[in-house]
């Protein structure tokens, strides 16, 4: 998808064209082309739909459509969402891993996911039962900002037992789906799901996966467009821990302490500590390089050798001996 042709074409265009049945070649056909379908529901009548659902749309070439999505081979014409769209704009890492995962892999879930978010990274997950539902709950635990990417509406419970994390993280974070409201869960889509996950992150962390778990499909989009891939070592025994080995025999990074995640990501983007300062109110406030440490999990010398690197959205400058002031530029 052209990203600049999209956003050449007048918006009320686009939405028609995004919300139409017709199919994706022909919407990238009619995008070029900068003309609306001539079948389909009117888009004032989709997006009466939507509204009436709580959530938003952002369709190709929209300012807050996220730009990692457009590396896809076939990105979504149409994003629904409820939330803030725009935690999409931070370093992003998934966090992804079984369903019915033990309790090794639920700690492995928590472990990565508050690793990076206490760096400021969005926690990128699917919704789901087991190490999805640690890696949001982690992520809203330690303040920090989440993304469920849905493999249905996103005015829609599923699992019904996570109708509260949903709602939590809407208000802390975004549910997203290329699904409208009201579409229902389907055991086919969710491997569509997953290629969003991968390219919305910077990094895949795999943390327990079976043989065949939804899991590996996620790290295969990750390696497809370049993203980094971590895979959690486990039980020998253990059949949950087959997928994660069978990911390191092809070389992915083992991840055998999260502390590894976080220097990985200081030293790929110096930066990302504005955004967990911005998190917790502490932008343009001298702090000391010592509480730094202690709110990232970073040593002081890591954190010194690294944020006063040149930066696009924070700068952090030295203030006196010992104190940090992060500012957004």
């Amino acid at each position: 998808m052209d990203r600049e042709s999209a956003r050449s074409v007048d918006r009320r265009i686009r939405l028609s064209i995004a919300l139409s049945s017709v199919p994706y070649a022909e919407k990238e056909r009619l995008i070029m082309e900068g003309r609306a379908p001539y079948c389909g529901m009117a888009a004032s009548d989709a997006l009466d739909v939507v509204i009436k659902a709580g959530a938003k749309v952002a369709a190709v070439g929209d300012p807050e459509y996220p730009e990692q999505l457009y590396l896809m081979e076939a990105p979504p014409m149409v994003l629904y969402y409820r939330g803030d769209l725009s935690v999409l704009d931070r370093p992003c890492i998934a966090v992804v891993g079984s369903r019915d995962c033990s309790e090794y892999g639920r700690f492995a879930a928590r472990m990565a996911s508050s690793a990076a978010s206490r760096l400021g990274a969005c926690i990128v997950s699917g919704g789901a039962r087991g190490v999805d539902t640690e890696a949001h709950l982690s992520a809203l635990y330690n303040e920090g900002k989440t993304a469920c990417v849905m493999g249905c509406g996103v005015d829609i419970a599923y699992p019904a037992e996570n109708r509260r994390l949903f709602g939590r993280i809407a208000e802390s974070g975004v549910l997203i789906s290329e699904y409208p409201p009201g579409f229902k869960p389907k055991k086919w889509i969710f491997p569509m799901r997953n290629r969003i996950i991968a390219a919305l992150a910077s990094a895949v962390v795999v943390t327990e996966a079976r043989e065949k778990s939804g899991s590996l499909h996620t790290a295969a989009y990750a390696e497809e467009w370049n993203r980094r891939v971590y895979a959690v070592p486990g039980d020998i025994r253990s059949d949950g821990s087959k997928g994660v080995h069978q990911l390191i025999s092809m070389g992915a990074r083992l991840l055998s302490h999260p502390s590894e995640l976080a220097l990985d990501m200081i030293s790929l983007n110096p930066e990302c500590i504005g955004w967990r300062m911005e998190d917790i109110g502490l932008l343009g406030i001298p702090v000391e390089t010592t509480f730094v440490s202690r709110i990232t999990g970073l040593d002081k010398e890591i954190i010194e050798s690294h944020v006063f690197q040149s930066a696009k959205t924070f700068c952090a400058e030295p203030v006196g001996d010992s104190r940090i002031v992060f500012r957004k530029i």
